[in-house]
Formats: structure tokens, sequence, C-alpha cells
């Protein structure tokens, strides 16, 4: 606690340059990512459902609907510009701008992150880890790459927490 109010007692200038650089952190190790997965990628290994995944029962619209919702508030600061509405011009229309801007860009980075990942790492050997980036890095890379994603990572974990999740980004560039 100590060490975020010694992070945030300075000028707003400076803040917005601290979000900036552990926004680029934080984007930059996702395409990372998804480049590392794309010259790995094994379409058979992304695509192989097991049988009945697609039988369009309320069951799996109920699964659809909570993977949706868990993935949006994962990314929980799409809304935070609308406590800013008076300090942008033009918010009636800057702020569902905004918004929008901000799902479409999560899901397709979530989108492509995740095929990246399935299309290295089989979903039956993914279910079982609590570390599923790091396992993905380290059949990549090797052992020591995973290590280093997991201290490299944490900073964009602190990004996330202290600044409102990544909505807001997408907005203070417009």
């Amino acid at each position: 606690m100590i060490s975020l109010v010694i992070l945030l007692y300075r000028r707003i200038t400076t803040i917005g340059k601290i979000s900036v650089l552990l926004w680029v952190g934080v984007v930059g190790t996702m395409l990372w990512l998804i480049w590392g997965g794309m010259r790995h990628f094994d379409a058979q290994m992304a695509f192989d459902f097991p049988p009945g995944a697609f039988n369009l029962s309320w069951v799996w619209f109920a699964g659809l609907g909570s993977a949706m919702v868990n993935t949006v508030y994962s990314y929980w600061g799409y809304y935070n510009i609308c406590h800013l509405g008076g300090e942008i011009r033009d918010p009636e229309r800057n702020i569902p701008r905004g918004i929008f801007l901000s799902i479409l860009g999560i899901a397709v980075l979530y989108l492509a992150m995740q095929t990246s990942i399935l299309g290295v790492v089989p979903w039956r050997e993914a279910q079982h880890s609590p570390f599923i980036v790091s396992m993905f890095v380290e059949k990549l890379y090797g052992p020591g790459s995973a290590r280093f994603i997991g201290v490299f990572a944490a900073p964009g974990v602190f990004a996330g927490a202290l600044f409102g999740g990544a909505g807001w980004e997408f907005l203070s560039g417009l």
C-alpha cells in the first residue's frame, strides 16, 4: 500500500506517462505471446474439440454466456471512462466510442492469445495446469523463459490493478 502511495504521489502527467509505459508493456507481452503462438501454431491441436462440443443446447449457451461474462469482467477497466466524463471533450460521443473500442480491442487480443496458446498447448493438458501461459512459454522457449515471463508479467498485473484495467487506455488516445 505504501508503494502505491509513493507511486501515485506525483503530478498527473507523470502518472499518465507511467500508465502508458505499463500499458505498452502489457500489450507488448500479449503481442509477443501471440507472435510466438503463431510461429508454432498447430491448427489440428487448436481445433481438436471433444465429441459433442457444439451441440447447441441451453447448457452450451449458458456456458458461452458465463465465459463471455468472465472474459469481459476480467478486463474490468472498460467502463472506467464513465467516471471521467467531465474531463474529456465531447463525452457523449467519446465515452460510448471508448467503451466499444475497448471491448472490441480486448476481444480481438484475448481471442488471438487464447487461440495461439491452444495451437501450442493441447487443451487436455492445459485443463490441468494452473499456469497455462508459463507452460506455453516453456514449450516455445524453454524453462528459463517461463520463469522470465512470470516476472515480466507482474508489472502488467500491477498496472491493471493500479490504473483500472485495460479500457481506459483506449480512450486516452482519442
